[in-house]
């Protein structure tokens, strides 16, 4: 099977995202009210946290060890991982076993984690970034649009789908230049899926896994 290019969309946009997507604890928020409209100005703030407490893990003495075992716990916190790995299987989701679920689950959460430390590995630690704009998306969603600027090259405007769950706001997407992470990666797994299986994409995964843990930033979906 060939396998998606190095650089593939859901490769560059993971790159974009990987300064914030994983980075920190959700804040408190208020509770809302079933036909409340969504409360922008706690999302806004929410994004804003992240980038504080990403730049301050960034920034700290820490050992690469223990700066993996803070993200880890913040991913816990910062990112709904089960919304986003039910939705990126998509339909495959209902088709699959219990075990495949569970296992998908725990490496998809896996890639995010080893995708993170390598591309923070002095990669994003003199960025500056800014909130924009915060605007609601239905009746649960809000968009944070934010702006961060590198040391070299043009601003990356990105925008964050955050919703509430169980008073906390979490990442459930993230968009770069139009084209949306969760949607990119559904449907590169639908294809793997497609060709391979399900067994055939948790053994594709494991291999992405394996290739981030040892540093290559690049791997790619390929079947192991």
């Amino acid at each position: 099977m060939t396998s998606t290019a190095s650089r593939s969309p859901l490769t560059w946009i993971t790159t974009l995202a990987a300064f914030l997507l994983l980075a920190a604890a959700a804040l408190p928020a208020k509770v809302m009210a079933a036909d409340a409209a969504p409360d922008t100005a706690a999302a806004s703030a929410f994004i804003k946290q992240l980038a504080d407490d990403t730049i301050a893990t960034l920034q700290s003495n820490g050992s690469d060890q223990e700066k993996k075992a803070k993200f880890s716990e913040l991913l816990e916190k910062g990112v709904n991982t089960d919304y986003l790995s039910r939705f990126v299987l998509g339909r495959n989701w209902n088709t699959a076993s219990a075990d495949q679920r569970k296992e998908f689950q725990g490496l998809f959460k896996d890639f995010l984690l080893a995708n993170l430390t390598n591309r923070l590995s002095g990669e994003y630690q003199s960025q500056t970034f800014a909130v924009k704009t915060a605007v609601p998306a239905g009746s649960k969603d809000v968009l944070v649009r934010t702006d961060i600027q590198r040391q070299t090259g043009p601003v990356l405007p990105i925008e964050w789908r955050v919703r509430q769950f169980d008073g906390k706001w979490q990442i459930i997407d993230v968009k770069a230049e139009g084209l949306s992470l969760a949607i990119t990666q559904r449907d590169e797994y639908a294809t793997v899926i497609q060709r391979q299986g399900m067994d055939g994409l948790l053994s594709a995964l494991q291999g992405q896994v394996e290739k981030l843990k040892e540093g290559d930033k690049d791997a790619t979906l390929a079947p192991s």
